[in-house]
This record gives structure tokens, C-alpha cells and sequence, in this order.
């Protein structure tokens, strides 16, 4: 097992993401670190601002159902301005659903997202 998920087991701050393939599906995990402190609220949404990312032409980043913050869960990332899939996204937010109330500091690991290829056919 890679040392840096087992970091992540014993509860250490992640570091960088990490691929994988599930059969013949190749995949990325992508660590959505705060980059602002923020107050949230339980039963809340927010939009934080993230240490930003870039999600390659046809990739799709799908919230990751088992990485998640004590106060809640990322259920997407995004920019200011939607792209189509075929062009390059740079992530600067998440959205963000609390399940308690806290505060996030910069820094913080808020979730992740599982980034998949997908190719695009026309």
C-alpha cells in the first residue's frame, strides 16, 4: 500500500493526490484543501474557496464519497464560470454541505474529488 494513503489512514494531512485504476478505468484522486477560513453552520451550503486546481480536458470530478472534514462533505468544485468538459478547468471553489458547526481553516482538507477520464465522443 502507497505510504501517503497510509499517512492519510493514521490521519496525517494528505500532500498530493494519487491514481489509481479500477479495471480499465483510469482515475486520479484530488485532495480539495480551504484556502480561506470560513464559519459554517450545520444544515448550511457554502462556497469556499480552494487552493485551486486544473482539471484536464475530459476529465469529470466527481465528489468523493469517503474523504470528507469533520464539520461536512464537498459535493462539487467548480470556477466562477462553467466550462464544457472538452476544455481545461481551473477549480478555485467547493461546494460545501455542513453537517455541524465549525470553522475551517486555511489549510483545512474539506474532501476530495475523483477525477475520471472520460472521453468525449462526437
Amino acid at each position: 500500500m502507497d505510504r501517503h494513503i497510509l499517512d492519510v489512514l493514521k490521519g496525517k494531512r494528505p500532500e498530493h493526490s494519487f491514481e489509481f485504476k479500477l479495471s480499465e478505468l483510469v482515475g486520479k484522486v484530488e485532495y480539495v484543501f480551504a484556502d480561506e477560513e470560513i464559519e459554517v453552520k450545520k444544515g448550511d451550503v457554502h462556497s469556499i474557496k480552494i487552493k485551486p486546481f486544473t482539471i484536464s480536458p475530459e476529465w469529470l470530478a466527481v465528489p468523493c464519497s469517503y474523504i470528507q472534514n469533520p464539520l461536512g462533505k464537498v459535493v462539487g468544485v467548480g470556477e466562477e464560470h462553467a466550462k464544457p468538459v472538452a476544455l481545461e478547468r481551473y477549480v478555485t471553489h467547493a461546494i460545501f454541505t455542513a453537517f455541524a458547526d465549525g470553522k475551517i481553516k486555511i489549510g483545512d482538507i474539506v474532501g476530495a474529488v475523483v477525477m475520471l477520464f472520460a472521453q468525449i465522443k462526437s
